[in-house]
């Protein structure tokens, strides 16, 4: 196995989920460019009670205009039963056909892989101008890594490439994102008796910024409910993150027969029934949960994309997620307020999150040598935009000019199970990114 294959593998089995935490993953590959000559510094917060960390890997002159990779460590949380090219483990590297499968294999440790390979056969002290690598944490969780990166370091990097799956083609703008959370806490608890059925839905994980490439298992759960108005809705769970298409939706509902029916059209299977006595249930939400409006569950258009991410009803409180993206241009102000039109007395909408949108003047001296890089390969250099929304927005803000551009699929194979990326593209990648460090830096 090659050195870079040995390094992508040995990454991949390190867990980085969300709330896990990136610690291990950030000192294992710093140290390795503090091996390469770096000058090497983390930054320490906590996300959800993990440990988390940013890394910063410098070299070159301590002064002039700055050229800086950025990847995030991260990746979304997942169900390791739906990864049947890993054997069930997600953090069991795999080569198949020619693709490496791995949580995170295109999203994106492996592009940090590449960047290292990149640096063998540079010689730092010959650098003209600062290169900067660095890697951050949270960025599946609102970008939290970047944010801290930027404010808590002073960066202002004059060129940045921002690591993210595009098959290396060069991304100069993404759509904004917002989470919000809407919660209720029922007062109206009333009893009753029966067989208690518990049933699960289930879906297609996707990346929430085309959610016409999944199966929203939540919106199966509640047409199935729609059907049955005389089952008492108890418990609810679905969906595991803000910008994945809910793959699975959990029910518990109370029925006066031993049998229920019409779950399979749905995409449902039983898997409990038991005999219950006194179960508290809201009489409210029998009715509320049932006519949701569709367009709360999920929308798609040119400009943007909105689905109900989460959804939870446990011991009388519910509590739902919703996940926007939106064009530079948009006011993502439109759907809040339509949001905010239809909630009861009782629920409260709280925006969580806020990322904006970006555009990159495709007609810079840095994004010229990017398409340069890129044609030499053989690859598509044509600048497009993508729903997606990463760190990119953020770097652009300090002034400097901005392209996202990284190996591997994103829609229909990150943030889903099975997640891989083609070998001969993560070799491609290598040759890219050493390219651009002589040109920039060189």
């Amino acid at each position: 196995m090659s050195r870079l294959l040995e390094h992508c593998h040995a990454m991949l089995r390190i867990n980085s989920t969300n709330p896990q935490g990136n610690s291990e993953l950030a000192r294992w590959i710093g140290e390795r460019f503090k091996k390469r000559g770096f000058q090497l510094d983390y930054q320490a917060y906590r996300l959800a009670g993990a440990k988390q960390l940013n890394f910063i890997a410098r070299a070159g002159p301590k002064r002039g205009p700055v050229f800086l990779l950025n990847t995030h460590l991260d990746t979304v949380t997942t169900d390791a039963t739906q990864w049947t090219q890993t054997a069930g483990d997600p953090f069991n590297p795999t080569i198949k056909r020619g693709r490496l499968y791995g949580l995170g294999a295109a999203d994106t440790k492996l592009a940090l892989a590449c960047q290292w390979e990149a640096l063998s056969s540079c010689d730092l002290t010959q650098l003209k101008h600062p290169l900067w690598i660095t890697g951050t944490y949270g960025e599946e969780m609102g970008l939290l890594g970047v944010k801290d990166l930027i404010r808590d370091n002073h960066l202002k990097p004059r060129w940045v490439l921002n690591s993210e799956p595009t098959e290396l083609r060069p991304c100069a703008g993404n759509f904004g994102f917002r989470v919000y959370e809407l919660k209720e806490q029922s007062s109206d608890r009333q009893r009753a008796s029966g067989y208690c059925h518990h049933l699960r839905f289930k879906g297609q994980a996707a990346h929430s910024a085309m959610p016409n490439k999944g199966k929203h298992a939540i919106i199966f759960a509640q047409q199935w409910l729609k059907q049955y108005p005389e089952l008492l809705i108890i418990e609810i769970v679905g969906g595991v993150a803000p910008n994945i298409v809910p793959a699975r939706c959990d029910v518990k509902v109370l029925s006066p027969s031993k049998v229920v029916t019409g779950y399979k059209k749905y995409q449902g299977s039983t898997l409990d029934c038991k005999k219950v006595s006194g179960v508290s249930y809201s009489a409210d939400f029998q009715r509320r949960f049932r006519n949701f409006p569709a367009w709360w569950f999920q929308t798609q258009s040119v400009q943007q994309t909105h689905i109900m991410a989460q959804f939870s009803l446990q011991s009388g409180k519910y509590h739902a997620v919703f996940s926007q993206r939106f064009a530079k241009g948009v006011d993502p102000e439109q759907l809040y307020q339509k949001l905010q039109q239809v909630l009861w007395p009782s629920e409260q909408l709280i925006l969580k999150h806020h990322n904006p949108a970006f555009r990159q003047n495709g007609k810079r001296a840095f994004v010229k040598q990017v398409q340069a890089s890129l044609r030499g390969l053989k690859r598509n250099h044509r600048i497009f935009s993508r729903p997606g929304c990463n760190e990119a927005a953020y770097w652009s803000e300090l002034g400097g000019d901005v392209l996202t551009v990284g190996p591997g699929e994103a829609y229909g194979n990150i943030h889903a199970p099975n997640e891989s990326v083609a070998i001969r593209e993560l070799k491609l990648a290598t040759q890219f990114y050493q390219e651009m460090i002589i040109k920039v830096c060189g």
